[in-house]
């Protein structure tokens, strides 16, 4: 990465099914004094890489994909440098929440963030509003009565 630019550029990833969604954010952007350029997805790991080496300092990476391909190119640019602060991952197409069981370690999906029963172990659980980046979910714990 070369010269610190505070946070006016951003690098947008997006596939084609959130292309839309996209370019309406660049305009909003464009319109705050941010600078934008948008990816078009797929593209290979090296493709990301070079292209993330490429940005200033102070950049940052926003990702509209599908989460196996937004992970990746997340990923990508944590090795290059960029912190985790630096990337946002468009979750507003997700109807559901992945919340995982804090004792047998199963990835749920809630629509409601309110108690609800494991469909591995059978344990009452209730969410909480601690974010696991290893299981990409939030932690949920088991309710005692």
């Amino acid at each position: 990465m070369t010269e610190f630019q505070n946070n006016k550029r951003i690098l947008i990833f997006s596939d084609q099914s959130y292309l839309f969604e996209a370019n309406e954010k660049v305009r909003e952007l464009t319109g705050e004094g941010y600078q934008c350029e948008v990816v078009s997805m797929p593209v290979s790991s090296n493709k990301a890489e070079q292209i993330l080496a490429q940005q200033p300092l102070g950049s940052m990476v926003w990702i509209y994909s599908e989460e196996d391909s937004a992970q990746a190119i997340e990923y990508v640019a944590r090795n290059v440098g960029f912190s985790k602060n630096e990337i946002w991952i468009n979750k507003s197409s997700e109807q559901n929440t992945r919340v995982f069981c804090s004792q047998c370690h199963h990835i749920n999906e809630i629509s409601i963030p309110e108690m609800f029963e494991c469909e591995s172990c059978q344990i009452k659980l209730d969410p909480s509003n601690h974010y696991s980046i290893y299981h990409k979910s939030y932690l949920a714990y088991p309710i005692i009565n």
